[in-house]
């Protein structure tokens, strides 16, 4: 015993070696037919300190070389029974056997054992530390020096057993049992049991593990509360090395590591507030065990925590386990890792059990995978497989979580809380909120996705994602809360500043009873190199995408989707972008990669039932660009309504398309390109198909479709097509390009394209058409802007049996060109009309490209003279100086317009709509007449006292 007790012991590593050495001298006593018995000149392993009515008995010595120590005597405090020991080691066949001896014939009752080794030798445990007649009483063993057990380390306690290298062991009552004897403390103690694990040093010793195989009694625990602690393999007499094993069958199993004073609460295990934490390793095959009938609890406490190919596991039966089946809590990081496809972290539900959650709490968490297998595995599995819940999985790290997997499969599973088997249990959730989330090959399952992989039955429901960070990045990984053998899927919720989906990684709901709602939140969302977002559902309603960000990009191949397999109406997509959404495609990465092209779609695709509608696309952002043959699509294959397409915007531009792959199956037969766009598809067989879904653009300031881009809404069955309705707002401009609702059985949809200053179409085309018998009908087309032109294009509402669709163009100004038509003609049946209503139209049979748009009233040269008639008129005139044309009756030879209105105009906004009676006069193909065209008194109006206002006409 030394005098001072904080004293640096840096000559315990010495000791530990003398300690070592005493083992081997044992043992070649035992070979030399000594059996264990110590000799008389040698030190006994186990030694009384004096303190504390100790004693220590060799019991026993058998022809194989066990030996036993007994300890009895000790301290009695009510229920708690104290010993003290100077040290305290148990070699290789060795019995340290806590022995209850009886006092009046009677075996005292005892709770706790509490035993406190004084002198400087860590504890060396090769042999077996038990308990006899003590029934379920506790074990709390005390070394300051530290513990090494070894291989054939074991215990056999009745209750729970306890090592820790603490100084001191605080009651309940806030009285301490000490490691250094002190009469005066040792005279207080009482009966109350263990509250904390006290520290006094900064560098409490090791405790280390090499192959040692504890089992504790159902039911209670094993505890190791220290300095560093280590958990790894040794090698035992056999020969054969071994992994530790430290099993608790619905108990408990507490580790924690520290590093300065403090104290180790003994209720939660949890470190008083500012202590500076140790690190624990668990590596080599090792295993912590407190799965059973009903699970229990593993609780880990430290700074740094490293698994390396060893398993905790907290598997639950047929009754449910504690709520919390894994506790890990660490200061530092924590990193996982693993090299031959096992779990590291379990908690499943077996039985008609739940399963307990998994938390883990630390500033990184890092796990790695190098295994590559054909077979999914996960490093954290929680899955059901009972009817029971599955473990829920909970993670906090404020810094990074990097979760990797390696190998060509890419089957490594960061997360499976799903489910498994047809006793339709409920798979547990997922829940991560990190500073940063990066998943590389590397993926979450709360549903059945791994059991469909495996050709495996499910039935259960899935579980939710919730995923809350300041950046979150998918490379080739997956998030599946799928429910496809008969359940809901969970829901998914990311919340991150920065959102990024990549490399054909995915994010999956697929429910054939619903599914819960998608939703993403972030300031920048993107998905690149084939990414996806699925969501789908059969028989009840499907959650749907919901997504809100400042900028949105989908690029080469990316695609959000939701369908329906069934009469469950598929969930609808909404896309909220406060900057700019952009879709894209490029030609170079991804024309013939077989994929759909970037974009946004709805099914409804049938197979279970009738079918039900397909979910509406809502686009709200300032401003849409779609290039390279990105699409926006809402199709129908069954009875259900196709999906509606509505987008709010300032600006929208589209252009573009991308070579069809040589072999693409599914809904994109659409010739050798596909085109961006917007696009609203039926295409069933019944008689009763399902209608198209409208197309609805409102637009703030222009609408501009180029480059073999479409806005189209087609039926190809006996469901009617779709109607579009555009607002573009001030301009809307189309090149090269086309706006059609197309039928082959069914009738066509209507167009309605408005604009308040201009509509231009060069080479381009707007249709409604149809090809069915006489009882279809092709759509109407409505344009009403301030200014038509047409160039090389065409305006038609065509039929071949049925009645051709009606056209109205209501403008003050119409162009078009000689190569350009406007139809409403029927083959065989009906035409339909065609009504311009313009003052002034077909002035040229060619048109020059116009390089800004017409002027308003008041924003002439001179402003004043136009306000003179009230905002009545406007006009370009071109005559020299101080004179009119030569003849005021005519135009001269370049293009010359102007409209004389009963409604008012102001600067900004043109009257979108001419009177209906105003005649168009013409003497020949060249000529207008200016006194035909316009009203009585337009030319002695205000402008007739030239001299008199400065207003020269």
């Amino acid at each position: 015993m030394h005098s001072d007790p904080y004293q640096e012991r840096a000559w315990k590593i010495s000791c530990l070696a003398n300690a070592t050495l005493s083992v081997l001298l044992m043992l070649l006593a035992s070979v030399a037919g000594l059996g264990g018995v110590a000799r008389a000149d040698a030190t006994p392993p186990i030694n009384a300190s004096g303190e504390l009515n100790t004693h220590v008995n060799l019991s026993l010595e058998s022809p194989v070389g066990k030996v036993q120590y007994d300890i009895t005597g000790g301290t009695r405090v009510g229920t708690n029974l104290f010993h003290s020991f100077d040290h305290f080691s148990v070699p290789t066949n060795n019995i340290a056997n806590f022995l209850n001896t009886p006092v009046n014939g009677d075996l005292p009752v005892t709770s706790n054992i509490l035993g406190r080794v004084t002198g400087a030798n860590p504890s060396s445990i090769f042999g077996t530390i038990q308990t006899s007649n003590f029934s379920n009483a506790n074990l709390f063993l005390m070394n300051p020096a530290g513990f090494l057990f070894g291989p054939n380390a074991a215990v056999n306690v009745g209750g729970l057993v306890a090592f820790t290298s603490a100084d001191y062991l605080k009651l309940t009552d806030d009285t301490r049992f000490n490691s250094i004897p002190n009469a005066a403390a040792d005279a207080l103690l009482t009966s109350l049991p263990v509250a904390a694990f006290g520290f006094l040093g900064s560098n409490p010793e090791a405790i280390t593990l090499q192959g040692s195989q504890f089992k504790a009694t159902e039911g209670t625990g094993i505890s190791l509360i220290g300095g560093n602690i280590s958990i790894q393999s040794g090698t035992p007499d056999s020969g054969t090395m071994q992994p530790t094993q430290l099993v608790a069958l619905g108990g408990q199993i507490n580790l924690v590591s520290v590093a300065s004073s403090g104290e180790v609460s003994a209720a939660d295990f949890m470190p008083t507030s500012g202590m500076t934490m140790g690190d624990i390793n668990l590596s080599q095959g090792a295993t912590l065990d407190v799965s059973g009938n009903a699970a229990g609890t593993v609780r880990i406490r430290g700074g740094q925590f490293a698994i390396a190919d060893a398993t905790i596991t907290a598997d639950t039966g047929n009754a449910s386990g504690a709520p919390t089946a894994v506790d890990i809590n660490f200061t530092g990081s924590v990193s996982i890792s693993n090299t031959r496809g096992a779990p590291a972290i379990t908690a499943r539900a077996t039985g008609t059990g739940d399963a307990g959650e998994v938390r883990i709490a630390s500033d990184n968490l890092k796990t790695t995978s190098s295994f590559d297998s054909p077979f999914p595995f996960a490093l954290i599995d929680t899955h059901t497989s009972g009817s029971g819940k599955g473990g829920d999985v909970s993670i906090t790290t404020p810094g990074n979580l990097d979760a990797t997997g390696m190998g060509i499969f890419n089957t490594m599973y960061f997360i499976d809380s799903g489910t498994m088997g047809l006793a339709r249990g409920t798979a547990g959730s997922a829940t991560i909120t990190a500073g940063n989330v990066q998943l590389m090959r590397s993926s979450i399952n709360t549903g059945d996705f791994i059991a469909q992989q495996n050709g495996q039955d499910s039935s259960g429901s899935g579980g939710n994602v919730i995923i809350t960070a300041d950046t979150f990045h998918m490379t080739n990984s997956a998030i599946a809360t799928d429910s496809s053998g008969g359940g809901k899927a969970g829901g998914l919720s990311v919340s991150a500043r920065d959102v990024q989906i990549n490399e054909f990684s995915f994010l999956q709901q697929l429910g054939i009873n619903g599914t819960g709602t998608m939703v993403i939140n972030a300031n920048e969302f993107s998905m690149r190199e084939s990414g996806q977002i699925v969501s789908g559902t059969a028989l009840k309603p499907g959650g749907g995408v919901t997504i809100t960000a400042n900028t949105v990009e989908l690029k080469n191949g990316s695609t959000i989707q939701s369908q329906t397999f069934g009469d469950g109406p598929a969930g609808d997509i909404r896309i909220t972008a406060t900057n700019r959404f952009t879709l894209s495609d490029d030609l170079t990465l991804f024309g013939a990669a077989g994929t759909r092209p970037s974009g946004l779609y709805t099914n409804s695709l049938g197979g279970l039932g009738d079918g039900g509608n397909a979910g509406a696309i809502v686009v709200t952002t300032p401003q849409l660009v779609m290039t390279g043959g990105a699409r926006i699509d809402t199709t129908t294959q069954t009875n259900g309504h196709g999906g509606d397409v509505t987008i709010g915007a300032n600006s929208i531009s589209m252009s573009g398309h991308r070579l069809r792959p040589p072999i693409e199956e599914g809904l994109f037969d659409l010739g050798s390109k596909l085109s961006s766009g917007i696009f609203t598809r039926t295409i069933g067989t019944t008689t009763d198909s399902g209608a198209g879904g409208n197309i609805t653009l409102s637009v703030g300031h222009s609408v501009t479709i180029a480059d073999g881009a479409s806005i189209s809404a087609s039926s190809t069955g006996p469901g009617n097509a779709g109607n579009i309705k555009i607002n573009a707002g001030q301009q809307f401009e189309m090149r090269d390009s086309s706006i059609t609702t197309q039928a082959t059985k069914a009738s066509g949809g209507n167009i309605d394209i408005q604009a308040v200053d201009l509509i231009r179409m060069v080479n381009s085309e707007t249709s409604s058409s149809v090809q069915g018998d006489a009882s279809t009908a092709g759509g109407n087309i409505t344009i009403d802007p301030n200014v038509v032109i047409l160039q090389n294009s065409q305006v038609i509402a065509q039929a071949v049996q049925g009645t051709g669709g009606n056209i109205t163009i209501t403008t003050p100004l119409f162009l078009a060109d000689s190569s350009s038509l406007v139809s409403a003609s029927s083959q065989f049946g009906l035409n339909g009309t065609v009504t311009i209503q313009s003052p002034t139209s077909n002035l040229s049979g060619s048109l020059g490209p116009l390089t800004s748009k017409p002027s308003q009233a008041q924003a002439l040269l001179t402003q004043r003279c136009a306000a003179l008639v009230n905002g009545q008129a406007s006009s370009f005139v071109v005559a020299g100086r101080e004179h009119l044309p030569t003849d005021p009756g005519g135009w001269l030879s370049s293009p010359l317009a102007f409209a004389a209105l009963d409604e008012s105009l102001d600067a900004d906004h043109a009257i979108a709509s001419a009177q209906a009676a105003m005649p168009i006069a013409t003497h020949d193909a060249d000529t207008v007449s200016l006194r035909r065209l316009t009203p009585a008194g337009f030319m002695m109006g205000s402008f007739a006292d030239s001299e008199a206002t400065g207003c020269h006409s």
